[in-house]
């Protein structure tokens, strides 16, 4: 009877550190970031790719805006971040905020438009050229000397050069 006893406390007592410690990390990590991804006029930036990074520990979260441009990170610790969107025809855009636990943070991001440029790298090197030779060389097949003038075919088959 004095082991069940024990038995129960003993459930007790982890039922109530499950409890607790549940609690506890959930309440670590309750911030939430949202907003949307919008171009100078106003409008929706639907496919942008957002970025939220965590400048304390480097961690990072990826999503993509949809058809109505938002976007929501959820259940983040407190600390310091910086909120990065990229689209095609846009500046990246990134702006810098610090959350806190259990505040929800409303942040739409205004991208500018890119302005239009092109660069172009060529590089290439040049063959190397032996300035000390000067011949040509090929090598001619059988039909090749056979279809020659007689004079010259003649020459080149006596001279053993025929693959």
């Amino acid at each position: 009877m004095l082991v069940a006893s024990k038995l129960h406390l003993l459930r007790y007592f982890f039922v109530l550190t499950v409890l607790f410690t549940g609690a506890a990390s959930y309440a670590q990590y309750s911030g939430n970031i949202q907003g949307f991804v919008v171009d100078p006029s106003g409008a929706a930036v639907t496919g942008a790719t957002v970025i939220l990074r965590n400048v304390d520990t480097a961690v990072e979260n990826l999503s993509k805006t949809g058809d109505s441009a938002n976007y929501r990170f959820s259940s983040l610790p407190p600390g310091n971040y910086v909120v990065l969107a990229e689209a095609g025809g846009f500046k990246k855009t990134q702006v810098s905020f610090t959350l806190s636990t259990g505040q929800t943070q409303g942040i739409d991001i205004h991208m500018s438009v890119a302005s239009a440029s092109t660069e172009i790298a060529v590089t290439s090197e040049a063959a190397a050229l032996d300035v000390d030779e000067n011949r040509i060389e090929g090598t001619l097949s059988a039909a090749t000397v056979r279809d020659l003038p007689s004079a010259v075919s003649k020459e080149i088959c006596n001279s053993g050069s025929i693959s």
